[in-house]
This record gives C-alpha cells, structure tokens and sequence, in this order.
C-alpha cells in the first residue's frame, strides 16, 4: 500500500489518527464511568432510573423511616378493610415489615413517593411478594409493573426456584390478579403458613 507524504495526505492522515484516539478515549471513558456507577449503585442499593408513563421513577431499598413511607403502608392497609374482613387481612404494618426476612423497596419520581413492594425469603428457593401498592396520584402509570418487575429480578438474583402472592378474591383484586397472570404466575394451592379461605387466592411463579 503507497501512503500519500504530501502536506495534505500526511494531513489527512494525521485527522485520521487524531479522530480514532477521541473515539477510543471516548469508549474508556464510557466504560470508566459505567463501571463506576453499577459499582457506587450497588453500594447503595439505588437502581438504574428509568421512564414510563412519561416521568422518570427510581427504585430504592427502604429502610422504612420515612413519614411517606409510613402513610403508604397505612393507606394500604387501610384499603385491605374496606375490601376484606379482618380475618382474611395479610398486609403487614411497618413493624412486621421490618423483620430480617423482608426487603422492601420504594419507587419514587423525584421527591414523590409513586409506590412500594416487598419480597419475603420463606426458604432458600422461595420467596413471597408482599405490600405492593401504588401512590394513588399514581395509579395505571405503571408503577406497580415496574416495581413487580424489579421483585421478580433480585428474587433470581438471590436464585429462589418460586416466588408465590396471596391477594384478595373480591372484585377489588382484579387488576393486581391480572397483572400478576400477565408475568405468569398461576394460580396454586395455599403455601408457607396460608390456610384455604374463600376471601384469597393464592398464585405462583417458577423461576427459570
């Protein structure tokens, strides 16, 4: 191959040169600052944020001192009697969603809390969703399919073989049970320490 040694080809070679190094820089530097950033997110226990329904949400690991935080959890189990009687009521209050067996996660968009869930280890291959609420303001945003999706994924991560939910039977539940059959979950026999009652419905899901 004859390379051209006049000013100009020399030049252009020298422009050739000049561009591949900023290209090249440019990649480390990406990758130097990508890694960096999954190292400090998984420090901290932040996830990546993402858009959906046209606002950026963030899931964090809570450790349940928050007033919004409590408010949810209260409104939550506020809306399980409306719908259900007190027997058949398996929400948790902030007390026993602090126990060491739990981790619960909120979802915020900026300073606002849009939701929460919880993932309980029952053994060492299975885990149970629990406390999965949206913000009102929030409802039908996508809040709750996120915050499922985000459960599902530590509990791979964690290698459980099932994850399993009760909810409620009554017409209520009906868009929490759709969404649930829409990641696959099936409807099962009751699990952990559960009992057969006609107000709740048990689902499941193996994980591959």
């Amino acid at each position: 191959m004859t390379i051209n040694m006049s000013p100009s080809g020399l030049m252009a070679l020298n422009e050739r040169q000049l561009s591949f190094t900023k290209n090249a820089i440019l990649w480390v530097v990406f990758f130097i600052v990508r890694f960096s950033y999954m190292i400090v997110e998984r420090a901290v226990g932040l996830h990546l944020r993402f858009k959906m329904g046209g606002f950026f949400m963030m899931i964090k690991k809570d450790d349940l001192t928050g007033t919004e935080v409590a408010e949810l959890i209260r409104e939550h189990l506020h809306g399980m009697t409306l719908n259900s009687p007190l027997e058949s009521i398996h929400a948790l209050n902030l007390e026993k969603l602090r126990q060491p067996d739990i981790t619960f996660w909120s979802a915020w968009e900026g300073s606002e809390l849009t939701g929460m869930g919880a993932l309980k280890e029952l053994d060492s291959s299975h885990g149970e969703i629990k406390s999965m609420r949206t913000s009102s303001s929030y409802l039908r945003k996508g809040v709750a399919r996120r915050m499922l999706q985000h459960i599902l994924g530590e509990a791979m991560k964690r290698g459980y073989k099932r994850v399993s939910l009760e909810t409620g039977a009554m017409a209520a539940f009906d868009p929490a049970r759709k969404l649930y059959a829409n990641f696959g979950f099936e409807y099962c026999k009751p699990f952990a320490d559960y009992i057969e009652d006609l107000n709740s419905v048990f689902m499941t899901k193996e994980l591959g």
